[in-house]
């Protein structure tokens, strides 16, 4: 499935955050750019329309229900796929829509030799 136009800034900003060697700790802070959480009265049912999306539909439906902690209206959220593999999604609690992050992080090597 392409990739809607609309999802691919937030994709490039999730990237961009996760990659600390774009950008500098010493020069911007979260603190610098707050947002006011927006809390609709009531959440909407998620729309889930990718196989991946419905793949993982038990783990977004759970975290449907914590509190915004990205951009003022979305849920990050991640759960484990697998031997130190991390995956996730973003929930717009506005809407409903979902967008599931384009990878997977892995601990990758398991051990460290001694």
């Amino acid at each position: 499935m392409a990739l809607r136009h609309h999802k691919i800034p937030l994709i490039l900003c999730l990237s961009a955050s996760l990659c600390p060697g774009i950008t500098s700790a010493a020069t911007e802070s979260f603190s610098d750019h707050k947002v006011q959480v927006t809390e609709p009265a009531r959440r909407p049912q998620l729309r889930l329309r990718s196989d991946r999306e419905r793949r993982f539909a038990t783990m977004l439906r759970k975290a449907r229900s914590q509190p915004v902690n990205f951009a003022g209206h979305f849920v990050l959220t991640t759960w484990g796929c697998g031997a130190g593999c991390v995956t996730g999604g973003v929930i717009n609690v506005a809407t409903g829509n979902v967008t599931m992050l384009p990878f997977t992080l892995s601990d990758w090597p398991l051990y460290q030799r001694r």
